[in-house]
């Protein structure tokens, strides 16, 4: 059935070429959107497997990413080779040579869908693509960051691919942070949230939070846990724009987590500190401990309080 498949979509390409020597239009653009989708199932469902018969259009997807060809060309190419990635896994590394220099040069391509495509295949190779393209992710990080902190990425036509870029980047400390320095690049990550456009990259960034939440990570809180309010807001706002569905796996560890913070916030307002009496009759003071106090003395204020009662009726 495969076969049959290839074999319709070299049929496509030959036709493809034979237009785009006339004419570069939208009919073009949804004939190449088209054929993604169709590959996107077979390597979801064949995965490597399918990669011999992936062999007979690669000349054509390579051909696609070149320097002379147009935005639409790179963004389908780059979204068939982000399938590669993440259905084929380490397996990918067979295509290395065909994707992978155009995959950190489109980074900084003047188009927002090319950028976002290139932005998702950094995050698909820290997350599936093996031990052999870690350098090539933390080679990409600074080219990251620089897009996602540029003065008009949250403009409305950059959003998306802002978004994917701090998507990547969360994929990259969360997979491959041995290679990188986590604890100066936590704080900055930080500052990007909250994201809410794409509903796919969303649990992956709110995935990371919790994880630095889960365990107590000083990177995340700050000294002190001076960021303990803004994480508490930022889910707070995460889940008033719906960029994560409570019932979903991470919206219920960011409920956990909330419900947790919440029933600490009350016991320091109104308890403080327990006065033991001893059997002499004098008296000694002891902290609270807590099977979900992971914070020792969160600053816990209005603002924190507020917010988290704004997410206990998620």
């Amino acid at each position: 059935m495969s076969c049959v498949f290839v074999s319709c979509l070299g049929s496509l390409f030959t036709l493809r070429w034979k237009w785009h020597l006339c004419v570069q239009d939208d009919e073009d653009v949804f004939l190449l959107s088209k054929i993604a989708d169709i590959l996107r199932p077979l390597l979801s469902c064949y995965k490597e497997e399918f990669f011999p018969h992936f062999d007979k259009l690669l000349p054509h997807f390579t051909r696609l990413l070149g320097p002379d060809r147009p935005w639409p060309d790179h963004q389908w190419s780059l979204c068939v080779f982000d399938d590669i990635i993440e259905y084929g896994g380490p397996a990918c590394e067979r295509y290395r040579n065909c994707f992978l220099e155009r995959l950190l040069a489109l980074l900084t391509s003047t188009s927002p869908e090319v950028r976002q495509a290139a932005s998702y295949g950094i995050g698909v190779l820290a997350q599936f693509g093996g031990e052999g393209f870690v350098q090539t992710c933390v080679q990409a990080v600074p080219v990251l960051v620089a897009m996602i902190e540029a003065p008009d990425s949250r403009a409305p036509e950059r959003v998306f691919a802002t978004e994917n870029a701090i998507s990547a980047v969360s994929k990259v400390l969360l997979w491959r942070s041995q290679a990188i320095n986590a604890d100066e690049l936590i704080p900055r990550w930080f500052s990007w949230l909250p994201v809410w456009e794409d509903d796919e990259e969303n649990p992956h960034v709110y995935g990371l939070l919790c994880s630095l939440l889960e365990v107590n990570h000083p990177a995340l809180l700050g000294k002190d846990n001076a960021n303990l309010p803004r994480v508490v807001m930022v889910m707070a706002e995460a889940f008033a724009k719906e960029a994560v569905e409570p019932s979903s796996p991470v919206g219920a560890r960011m409920v956990a987590l909330l419900n947790s913070l919440k029933v600490i916030a009350e016991f320091k307002r109104e308890s403080g500190k327990k006065s033991i009496c001893a059997s002499e009759g004098s008296c000694r003071s002891r902290e609270f401990t807590h099977p979900t106090a992971i914070f020792e003395n969160p600053p816990l204020g209005n603002t924190m309080t507020s917010a988290i009662g704004v997410c206990s009726v998620v």
